[in-house]
């Protein structure tokens, strides 16, 4: 990607796609002793108030050679990470501050979440519907520049992908779809997250 976006490479050049729990970023500020109640750019003032120029630095901080560190700042600086920061309403005592960074990073790249030119920033973010709807309530608000999509429900075509993706031997595939008729939860086994743990546990 780093080849692609220098010139070295011809055609268009990928993002590489880096995953941040908002949970662990939160960890990692208050390692750092960041104050939970301070403006975002405070959190990560070495950084120039970049967060996620801050997860970088500090989660792979021990690489020896740097060399992963180095090629995802440099990403960055192109423009060509896809950042996806999962579970926003685990941000804990940081959740309002990491709101408020990926709103203003998406704001100041220039994208508006539907169509992406350039070096603009891929940014996806994932929280729980009602943590949405109080970001959005909050004072000022937040998430405001954020494309909304919802995780639909599956249906029984889409139960049966997901459980062949994961059980390959027909026994285990049928014995699976007999308990989960059985267990009489629509809710549950139309859910594709609450599907896969079933079938993790399995």
């Amino acid at each position: 990607a780093r080849d692609f976006a220098v010139g070295d490479c011809e055609g268009p050049p990928p993002r590489v796609p880096l995953f941040i729990r908002a949970a662990e970023l939160s960890k990692l500020l208050k390692e750092a002793g960041a104050p939970s109640n301070a403006a975002f750019g405070a959190s990560a003032v070495q950084h120039g108030g970049d967060l996620v120029q801050f997860f970088i630095s500090r989660k792979w901080h021990l690489d020896p050679e740097e060399s992963i560190r180095k090629l995802l700042l440099d990403l960055k600086e192109l423009g060509r990470l896809l950042i996806l920061v999962d579970g926003l309403d685990e941000g804990a005592e940081y959740r309002g501050q990491i709101e408020t960074f990926v709103e203003t990073l998406l704001r100041e790249s220039g994208g508006d979440g539907v169509e992406l030119v350039g070096t603009q920033t891929a940014l996806v973010v994932s929280t729980r519907e009602r943590n949405f709807t109080e970001s959005l309530a909050s004072k000022p608000p937040r998430l405001t520049t954020f494309v909304r999509a919802q995780i639909q429900p599956l249906d029984v075509g889409g139960q049966q992908k997901l459980i062949a993706s994961r059980l390959r031997d027909a026994g285990q595939f049928e014995a699976l779809r007999q308990g989960l008729d059985a267990l009489k939860a629509p809710d549950v086994i139309s859910s594709p997250f609450l599907l896969s743990l079933l079938v993790n546990v399995f």
